[in-house]
């Protein structure tokens, strides 16, 4: 029960009384949850306010959009101020304004008001933007777990990724890339060739291409996106259930 009072969790698909008001609904979760109702009106003004739908608390839910409708779930989370908050797909359905309003909202509930909030999503770009720590599940399986570097780190050694442009983008400009010393592969991602190196060989890199008569156009180091790692990740999983 000790557990259970400090944690609140939003399902991916919120369940409420569509021909009750937004207020309505909370003030029953505040029933439910054994709020005096003076308590639960303090409570339900302040996070409504919170997640930005004090001017629609008045309206049915049953008019809201699914954006809305999500608000007013970590709303309805908020009644009893969790200290852990559980939150299943929140940005489903939901179109990518909405999104990254719901996104903010996130970080923010977890930096201003000192809560832990535990995100499961398959949007793993929004997941890269708003978690200090991630875990990948394969399988129901937990194969890792940690900060987005470690995770890379654990995969990669201190393999660096850099991304270049130089013109002429011809196949003479990967074959002078792979010969740099250093350079493990090299591989084409959209308008950039993208080299996974021991070290960082940017300096030697572009002596060689001025040398050769290249014009350099861009040159950066990069990180593996949380996709990049997921797939890495996935595959290593696969290759040793498999063999």
């Amino acid at each position: 029960m000790l557990v259970k009072s400090m944690a609140g969790y939003l399902p991916d698909n919120v369940g409420f009384y569509d021909e009750m008001t937004g207020w309505d609904n909370l003030m029953y979760t505040a029933a439910l949850n054994g709020l005096a109702r003076a308590q639960a009106a303090d409570r339900i003004g302040a996070a409504l306010e919170r997640v930005g739908l004090a001017k629609d608390g008045c309206r049915k839910v049953g008019e809201y959009s699914r954006g809305m409708r999500q608000r007013l779930g970590i709303a309805d989370v908020l009644i009893k101020d969790p200290k852990l908050l559980i939150l299943d797909e929140p940005t489903l359905g939901i179109d990518p304004e909405g999104a990254q309003k719901l996104l903010h909202l996130i970080v923010d509930l977890a930096r201003r008001d000192k809560r832990t909030i535990l995100l499961s999503s398959h949007v793993l770009h929004q997941v890269q933007q708003v978690c200090d720590q991630v875990g990948i599940f394969v399988d129901g399986q937990l194969i890792a777990c940690g900060a987005i570097s470690e995770l890379e780190t654990q995969l990669t050694g201190d393999t660096i990724k850099i991304e270049l442009a130089a013109a002429p983008d011809d196949q003479n400009l990967v074959q002078l890339c792979r010969q740099t010393g250093g350079v493990e592969s090299v591989a084409h991602k959209g308008e950039f060739l993208v080299l996974n190196c021991r070290e960082d060989i940017r300096t030697e890199l572009v002596k060689n291409l001025l040398y050769n008569g290249y014009a350099l156009r861009h040159l950066c180091i990069t990180g593996f996106t949380l996709d990049d790692i997921y797939r890495r990740y996935f595959h290593k999983e696969w290759y040793h259930a498999d063999g």
